[in-house]
């Protein structure tokens, strides 16, 4: 098994991954946080003429090179809690892989649609996170790509890439 991941270092990356993202989107749509600590798997509501809309967002920088989304189903292995694939509530999923400038955006009714299909066809793998271990399937990105609501170009700014490897390398040391 792979070293876990440095939580901390992974959240600042996460985070900056978020304000690229909505920088992005705010093209289109205005892009605020929730209201609150406990978000609900909804990290933005998108609104535009009086219409809203919740996205949560998912960078998976190592995606680029195993070609998979990891939909993670269990959260937290201790309690046995479910990932976000189950309990999220936003109505759409953007999904970035910023090596690879590529993304999607899927409703989450039709990702959770697919969950009993994915599992059946592809591999569950854990991912250490520090303490815990969460779940997730790992699903190739041409599969987990047949069927968005939209698809998008966003080349990673390389800042941003730097500072993810320079997190893997500090990992792999560790």
């Amino acid at each position: 098994m792979t070293a876990p991941h440095e939580f901390r270092s992974s959240l600042d990356i996460g985070e900056k991954a978020e304000k690229v993202l909505d920088e992005f989107f705010s093209q289109w749509w205005t892009c605020t946080r929730p209201p609150g600590p406990d978000k609900d798997g909804i990290d933005r509501v998108f609104s535009k003429n009086g219409k809203e809309f919740t996205m949560q967002y998912k960078a998976d920088f190592r995606a680029a090179n195993t070609r998979k989304a990891f939909v993670e189903t269990i959260s937290v292995d201790a309690p046995m809690q479910m990932g976000w694939a189950f309990t999220g509530k936003s109505k759409y999923l953007c999904y970035w892989v910023p090596p690879m400038g590529e993304g999607v955006i899927v409703r989450m009714a039709v990702l959770r649609n697919l969950l009993g299909e994915w599992m059946m066809r592809h591999e569950t793998k854990p991912s250490r996170n520090g303490r815990y271990t969460t779940y997730g399937i790992c699903v190739p990105w041409w599969d987990f790509t047949d069927e968005p609501e939209w698809e998008f170009e966003l080349p990673c700014p390389p800042v941003l890439l730097e500072e993810w490897q320079a997190s893997q390398k500090r990992r792999e040391e560790s």
